[in-house]
């Protein structure tokens, strides 16, 4: 039986061509050697969209020269895994800025065994992802609206509508987190 894939990491070159890698558990032994996987990418509109055809998806059949064993991280807990890496020569609409979940079958001689859960159904990271570097954002500016006060300051900026400039926050999911950083013009003594 296939385990649940996970994902692991995705980046977008500056050319836009995505690149995304999974990774899971090997199978369990049920007495008959696994001779290949086929991953199945989907685009994500939700975990549930088992029917969906408005979601792009692909089956790739992954030859043992594209799945590669790892070995756990010496700082943490040990762990056996099998990971491969998805780009946009293996499917062409795989598009940065978009979000994706994956499913994973194992084939022996025994037959090919039934789809895994979709990867969005665990705790782990669930969803495929290739975000690049954010694009610089416009600097922030204060509001002319409002009166300056004594330790107030009120500051806006443009908001942002695509993924690329979020770096990895997606503003139709719940929105962005801004990380500001200022000082007063006259340095602190500790500082």
């Amino acid at each position: 039986v296939a385990r649940v894939p996970e994902h692991v990491d995705g980046d977008a070159s500056e050319d836009g061509d995505c690149e995304m890698t999974w990774q899971w558990d090997p199978p369990m032994d049920r007495g008959s050697a696994v001779e290949s996987y086929t991953l199945k990418v989907r685009e994500y509109i939700t975990c549930e969209d088992e029917d969906s055809t408005n979601a792009s998806e692909i089956e790739i059949d992954l030859t043992s020269a594209q799945v590669a064993w790892v070995l756990g991280d010496p700082s943490g807990p040990p762990y056996l895994a099998m990971r491969t890496t998805v780009n946009a020569s293996l499917w062409p609409n795989l598009a940065a800025g978009m979000r994706y979940k994956a499913a994973l079958r194992a084939s022996s001689d025994s037959g090919a065994s039934a789809w895994s859960a979709w990867s969005c159904a665990t705790l782990a990271p669930s969803l495929g992802y290739c975000f690049g570097r954010p694009d610089k954002p416009a600097a922030p500016r204060r509001e002319s609206l409002t009166l300056a006060r004594d330790g107030v300051v009120k500051l806006v900026w443009s908001s942002v509508r695509h993924a690329n400039e979020t770096g990895g926050d997606d503003p139709l999911d719940g929105g962005v987190v801004y990380d500001l950083w200022g000082r007063p013009a006259v340095p602190h003594p500790l500082w």
